[in-house]
């Protein structure tokens, strides 16, 4: 399985887009978003929230991962589960929520459990 976003790097305005100069009102109005926005006239580079997100995966979840099953007892959190090739197991958790959700992870296999909070809209990465 792999993830590709079409838009890497865009500028303020969203573009390159089909649309000319002429026809986008303000940031943002005329394109899409992407990861990083770049400004064209200084050079500056602006991550959103995207990009952090998917430094979770990139950064903890080597190749040749394999996805392992999460059973999830609540709607109110996101999880994946990954067994790296040096036999970590990987946790990327999700609050989609307006507020902190207290989050319990239970391996089948050591036997043992793992409470934190997940502060509201964030994403956390557990290896052990």
């Amino acid at each position: 399985v792999g993830f590709i976003d079409w838009n890497l790097m865009l500028d303020m305005y969203g573009g390159p887009d089909h649309a000319g100069p002429d026809e986008c009102e303000g940031l943002l109005k005329c394109g899409s978003d992407a990861m990083l926005l770049i400004n064209t006239t200084s050079g500056a580079i602006y991550p959103q929230v995207f990009y952090y997100y998917m430094a979770h995966f990139s950064k903890f979840v080597p190749p040749g991962s394999i996805r392992i099953s999460v059973t999830n007892s609540s709607s109110l959190v996101e999880a994946t589960a990954f067994l790296t090739p040096t036999n970590q197991t990987t946790v990327v958790a999700m609050n989609r929520n307006d507020s902190p959700l207290n989050f319990s992870l239970y391996d089948n296999t050591m036997a043992s459990y793992l409470t934190m909070q997940l502060p509201a809209h964030a994403i956390q990465t557990i290896v052990y």
